[in-house]
This record gives structure tokens, C-alpha cells and sequence, in this order.
């Protein structure tokens, strides 16, 4: 009992970077545990990760190849490891730090490859290992490489690595915050138990599962996670060259492939050449800035392209940076213009989901109809209690419309100054009148 008591205290009631799925798998799990019944292996549970042993203290860890120090992240991730990662195949914020420390100090490694399958863990201490990487990448090139996976806690160390690569079928993002509170009363008073807490300090037993979660202590815990995810998304932030509004606006989705490159959460799709190629080519320069304008090409000679490839820049790189700042800056401007304040998911619908440009967007945006406060959302809710995607829908054709209006009117205007006589026939938005001093009715749109 001793394995899923150290696990409970480690899912139930403390914050996790974890996506919902890997949590809703811990937890329904660690319940087997408790009610009695065997419990499966983190395989045999779908949870992502091998069973492996933790590395020994005061040993690099990592594997050596060619220069290259490969370390793997895989599975659920903890802050520390002890006994409790090597039994349950988990990961630990601890011996990541050391490897890298030890790759770092290591004259012998002159790259890092993170080799990144999971979706995330414990909050405590996952910022910490993203600042790590980020050390580390201020040293020596650090790529992180997401072959499944990298949500949440993942993300975050993967974020401060020189550059990251995702395979075109891998998803990462998941940048919030969840907790499980698990409210074991009714089991309790079913078994014929009736426990008793007795405690000094109002907030003492804020959590406990002995009891349902009382409102006022579910507001200071969900206090607490706003400030944690306040800090996942300015760490994130910070890492990638984002601002903090374009990672709030990814709602701890996951993206997949491309679609995470479009959005700045990494840098290019590719499989495991790919990144071992950026190992021998890239340093990024911090912080990240919009490439300048090009010169004109000097004469190759092979000591211009040797001192080229010391820099670990190059002008297909330069070019690709300039087209991702230039995504991040188209980004910004919907998801932040002073349009998008009434309809944020609109904006972040035509920011995310479409081509469209910056000023194409703010005018759709401009034009469409606005949220309304409303009770249960800190947003509010969209006017006439639609569905996101049903609203989505109305507002884009409504757009369309408006955009249609200045067209049709002009023609429509002219015909009536060539022919007095003249009266289009009206449309679902127009009724027709009659008098010499009335408006005529638009032509069909």
C-alpha cells in the first residue's frame, strides 16, 4: 500500500501540468488501488512511458553519441525520483537537471538532444526544469525533439530548448493547469466510518477527501492555480518569444504537427534526421528578433561557409525565423486588437483557424456581433445563449454581408439615377416602400 499512497499524495489535491486525459487515467487507477482491486501496469493503463531505472546519483545519465548528449523524457513526470519514478517508470525533474547539468560541464558533448513522449506531470518543479533547459541551451545547442507527445510539464521543459521539432502526426501544447479533488465522503459513510479532523487554522483542511469541497476553499484553490498557470504562460512566453496574450489564447489546447508550428509552439516538423541535423547547425540567439533586412550575398569560399556553420545560422534559417515571427506578430494582432475585446473567441477562431490577414480579420471582427456578460463565465456568454460554433457560423455570414453592402449599393444607386422609375425588388432585408423620398430597396445580394 505504501507505492499508491506515495502516488495519491502526488495526483490528489496538488497541481498538475498534465493533460486530461493522462490524469483522468492516474486517477481512475490509483481508485483501483484503493477499492482493492489490481491495479494494471502504466502500459497496460494506456498510460504513455517503459518502466526504467532512475539514474545514480552523481552518473551523467544520458546517452553519448557523436557528441551528442540524447536524454530521455518519457512518460509522467515528478520533481523528484527516489524509489517513487523507478518503480512507476516516471521521469523526474531531478534527473533531468543532472543530466543536463552534466552535459552541460561535459567538454566531450557539444550538443543536447531532449527526446520528449509525455504528457506531463507535477507542477512543482517543472518551470524550474524549463529554466534549466534554457541555461543549457545558452551553453550548447539544445533540441528538443517531440516524437508522441509533450503536453503541459513536457511542454514547459521542452519550450526552453535553442529549437523544437514535432513530427507531423506528435500534438503538444496543453499549457494550464489542472487538479483532482477526489471526495471520498459517501464511501466513508457507506463503510460505517465517520472520521473526524481536528485541525488549528481556518484553511487547514482545505482539500481534504474526507469531505465535499466547500465553495470558499474550492475559490482559494482555484486562486492558486491561476497564479501557477500565470507563471506556466509567462515562462512559456518568455522561452518561444511569444506574448503572453497568443499563449492564453491556445486555452491549453493541443496542436498537432504544423499546426503547432503555425502557432509558434514549435519551430519546424521533422523526424529524428531532422532534429539530429539541427544539433550540428542551430544556436538560437536570445532573445529572438526579427531577422534583418538581407544584404547582398558575398563570395562563397569554403572558410565563409566553415565560419557560417560556426554561427549555426544560415539563410534558409533566417528565412524560415522571419516567416514564424511574422505568423507570431499576425497572431498577436488579431487575438489583442481593441476589436477582438467583445468577442475573444471569434478572434481567436479567425486567428488560429484561418489565413486571413491582420487587417481582413479586425474588419470581420469589427462587424460581428458582441459577448454580453453573463452568469458562470468570467467571459461571458455569447448573446442569445448559442454555441461557440453556432455563433462562429452567424457572425462569419453576417460578415460576409456587410462586406457585400457597399458593392451591390453602388450599382443599385446608379440604376435608380439612370431610370427614376426604377425599384429593385426586395430582399429578405428590406421591405418595399413607396413616395418619391423613399429609400429603393437594395438589389438581390
Amino acid at each position: 500500500m505504501t507505492l499508491p499512497l506515495r502516488l495519491a499524495a502526488q495526483v490528489f489535491n496538488t497541481p498538475l501540468l498534465l493533460t486530461p486525459h493522462a490524469a483522468g487515467l492516474l486517477a481512475s487507477n490509483l481508485a483501483a488501488r484503493f477499492a482493492g482491486e489490481p491495479a494494471s501496469a502504466p502500459e497496460a493503463a494506456g498510460l504513455p512511458g517503459r518502466p526504467r531505472r532512475a539514474a545514480a546519483a552523481g552518473s551523467s545519465g544520458y546517452q553519448l553519441q557523436d557528441g551528442l548528449a540524447r536524454i530521455p523524457i518519457l512518460g509522467e513526470l515528478v520533481n523528484r525520483a527516489a524509489s517513487l519514478a523507478a518503480a512507476a517508470g516516471f521521469t523526474s525533474y531531478e534527473s533531468i537537471g543532472a543530466q543536463l547539468r552534466a552535459a552541460v560541464a561535459d567538454p566531450g558533448v557539444r550538443a543536447i538532444l531532449l527526446e520528449i513522449d509525455s504528457p506531463g506531470g507535477e507542477a512543482s518543479g517543472a518551470m524550474e526544469a524549463g529554466a534549466l533547459v534554457r541555461e543549457a541551451a545558452n551553453a550548447k545547442p539544445v533540441v528538443a525533439f517531440v516524437n508522441g507527445l509533450a503536453g503541459s510539464a513536457a511542454y514547459a521543459i521542452a519550450s526552453g530548448a535553442s529549437n523544437i521539432v514535432v513530427t507531423p502526426s506528435s500534438s503538444l501544447g496543453s499549457i494550464g493547469v489542472v487538479l483532482l479533488h477526489l471526495d471520498r465522503s459517501e464511501a466513508i459513510a457507506r463503510a460505517g466510518l465517520k472520521p473526524t479532523l481536528i485541525s488549528a487554522g481556518a484553511h487547514k483542511t482545505d482539500g481534504t477527501s474526507l469531505h465535499a469541497l466547500a465553495p470558499d476553499a474550492r475559490a482559494r484553490i482555484q486562486a492558486s492555480i491561476d497564479e501557477l498557470y500565470d507563471l506556466f504562460v509567462k515562462t512559456v512566453a518568455s522561452h518561444r518569444g511569444l506574448t503572453e496574450a497568443v499563449v492564453r489564447a491556445t486555452e491549453a489546447g493541443l496542436f498537432m504537427g504544423a499546426r503547432a508550428v503555425s502557432v509558434g509552439l514549435a519551430d519546424e516538423t521533422g523526424d529524428f534526421k531532422t532534429a539530429m541535423a539541427l544539433t550540428t547547425s542551430t544556436r538560437r540567439a536570445a532573445p529572438r528578433a526579427i531577422a534583418a533586412p538581407a544584404r547582398a550575398p558575398a563570395p562563397k569560399t569554403a572558410a565563409a561557409d566553415r565560419a557560417l556553420a560556426a554561427t549555426g545560422l544560415s539563410p534558409a534559417a533566417d528565412a524560415l525565423r522571419a516567416v514564424r515571427l511574422a505568423e507570431r506578430a499576425r497572431l498577436q494582432a488579431i487575438i489583442t486588437g481593441p476589436e477582438a475585446q467583445g468577442c475573444p473567441d471569434f478572434a481567436r477562431h479567425l486567428a488560429c483557424e484561418t489565413d486571413l490577414d491582420v487587417k481582413t480579420a479586425l474588419a470581420l471582427i469589427a462587424v460581428a456581433p458582441k459577448a454580453v456578460p453573463g452568469s458562470g463565465s468570467a467571459r461571458g456568454r455569447i448573446v442569445g445563449q448559442r454555441s461557440i460554433a453556432e455563433e462562429r457560423d452567424r457572425q462569419v455570414a453576417a460578415a460576409k454581408a456587410a462586406s457585400w453592402a457597399p458593392i451591390v449599393d453602388e450599382p443599385n444607386g446608379a440604376a435608380g439615377r439612370s431610370s427614376p422609375g426604377f425599384v429593385a425588388p426586395p430582399t429578405a432585408n428590406s421591405s418595399p416602400k413607396t413616395g418619391a423620398n423613399s429609400p429603393r430597396p437594395n438589389f438581390v445580394r
